[in-house]
C-alpha cells in the first residue's frame, strides 16, 4: 500500500500523533517521513482547528467521509485534500488510532471555481442584454428567461418558467410553430412574433433561435433571442405608407 497507492495514507494514534505514512503522503505534504511521523496530524494543515474536528469526529463516530483540509505548503500553492478516515484497531478489537486516506482535489476545486466564475460571468452578460432571451425544451416549455423577457411580458420569472413559450404571443400557434421549427432545422432567423404583455401591451419582435446540446451531443433545448428593432422599422413603414396614401389621395 505504501508503494502503489495513489492516495495519501496516514495512521495516527488516539492522541492524533502520526505513526506511519506512505510515499504519496510524503509527496503531497512536501515533507519526508521523519518530518511527518511522530508529529500531530493537525499541525500540517492551514486550519488546525478544522483538522482537529476531523480527528475528533472519527473517534466519536467511527468514520469521516470527504472531509476537506488544506495542506500548508509555504511558498508553494496550498494543496486541498479530501480525507476519508476510519478507526484502526489491534487484534483484540481495541481502538489504537485511525487510518486516513486523502486524495488531492486541488485541480478539481480550481476547475469548479473557474466554472463558477464563468457561469456567473455568462449570466451577467445574459441579464444585461436589452433583448428578451429565453430557453425552452423540445416541448416548447420555458426553462429560463432574462430580465428583458420579464419586462417585455410583465410577468415574474416564476410565472414564466415551466409554462409554454407560445402562451405569451398574440398568435400562440405561430409561436409554437417557430419553436418547433428550431428543432427541425437547427435554427430560426428573424421569425416575427408579437409579444403580448400581462397588461395587454403588444411588442413586435424578430426572434433568432438555435438549438443547444448537452455534453453527449444530444439536443436538449433551444435558445431564443428577440430583437425589438423590427418595431421601429414597422412603425416607419406604416407611417411612410400612411403619408403616401395621403399624397395619392
Amino acid at each position: 500500500m505504501r508503494l502503489i497507492s495513489q492516495d495519501a495514507l496516514l495512521i495516527f494514534d488516539t492522541k492524533g500523533i502520526i505513526v506511519d505514512v506512505n510515499n504519496t503522503a510524503v509527496r503531497i505534504f512536501g515533507k519526508n517521513r521523519d518530518e511527518l511521523i511522530g508529529t500531530p496530524f493537525i499541525d500540517h494543515f492551514s486550519d488546525p482547528v478544522d483538522a482537529n474536528n476531523a480527528v475528533e469526529q472519527v473517534f466519536d463516530t467511527g468514520e469521516v467521509r470527504d472531509y476537506e483540509l488544506v495542506i500548508e505548503m509555504g511558498d508553494v500553492p496550498n494543496t486541498i485534500v479530501a480525507f476519508k478516515m476510519s478507526l484502526y484497531k489491534d487484534q483484540t478489537g481495541k481502538v489504537t488510532g485511525a487510518f486516513a486516506a486523502g486524495y488531492d482535489i486541488s485541480r478539481h476545486k480550481c476547475e469548479m471555481l473557474e466554472m463558477h466564475y464563468l457561469q456567473h460571468y455568462n449570466r451577467g452578460l445574459i441579464e444585461t442584454s436589452l433583448d428578451p432571451l429565453v430557453t425552452f425544451d423540445r416541448e416548447g416549455i420555458i426553462l429560463d428567461v432574462n430580465k428583458a423577457t420579464i419586462l417585455a411580458t410583465g410577468r415574474g420569472k416564476e410565472e414564466l418558467i415551466g409554462t409554454p413559450f407560445a402562451d405569451y404571443f398574440t398568435d400562440p400557434d405561430n409561436a409554437y410553430k417557430g419553436a418547433m421549427l428550431t428543432f427541425e432545422t437547427g435554427e430560426v432567423r428573424d421569425y416575427e412574433l408579437v409579444i403580448k404583455a400581462k397588461d395587454g401591451t403588444e411588442t413586435i419582435v424578430a426572434y433568432n433561435a438555435s438549438v443547444y446540446k448537452d455534453q453527449t451531443g444530444k439536443v436538449v433545448g433551444a435558445f431564443a433571442a428577440a430583437s425589438s428593432n423590427i418595431c421601429f422599422l414597422s412603425q416607419f413603414i406604416y407611417v411612410t405608407l400612411f403619408y403616401i396614401s395621403l399624397l395619392l389621395g
